[in-house]
């Protein structure tokens, strides 16, 4: 794919997320595509679970939005580091919401594929968050681990 390409499969995809648009954002993926979730250790599989993680994450922080600072085209990955903004309004993990506002800085990688993303990768630091959003790391570990379970069943 050439840089054009890649760029163009990103902004439709980032403009999808901005509107909280799960399936459009989904629908950038390729049918077998994938999402991790590293601080977390989940693993979405396929583009209904990836519309899915999309979808819960716009529960969590209903307001979300966030800020790309630049981002590096290098052959067919895409990587770009940003902040994220939002509020604690839905259950995070399952974890009651706090209302509390975060501005957490993320890292991502995009792999491309074929004519679309073929997945996603997310790291940020786990305590940032936890402190930010008012949760005990170890009941988010707790929670992690539970919906990696749940979503594995």
């Amino acid at each position: 794919m050439t840089r054009n390409e890649i760029m163009r499969i990103y902004r439709d995809h980032v403009a999808a997320e901005l509107a909280h648009d799960s399936a459009k954002a989904a629908s950038t993926y390729l049918a077998d595509g994938y999402y991790r979730h590293m601080p977390t250790g989940l693993h979405f599989k396929g583009r209904d679970q990836v519309a899915l993680q999309y979808a819960a994450s716009y529960v969590n922080f209903p307001d979300q939005t966030f800020d790309i600072e630049d981002e590096i085209v290098e052959g067919h990955m895409l990587v770009h580091w940003a902040v994220l903004h939002g509020t604690v309004k839905g259950p995070f993990l399952g974890l009651p919401p706090t209302g509390k506002r975060i501005a957490l800085p993320f890292v991502a990688r995009i792999e491309f594929r074929d004519g679309a993303m073929l997945g996603e990768t997310l790291w940020y630091d786990m305590l940032t968050l936890c402190e930010q959003a008012g949760y005990a790391p170890d009941a988010v570990r707790a929670a992690s681990l539970a919906a990696r379970e749940r979503f594995a069943a």
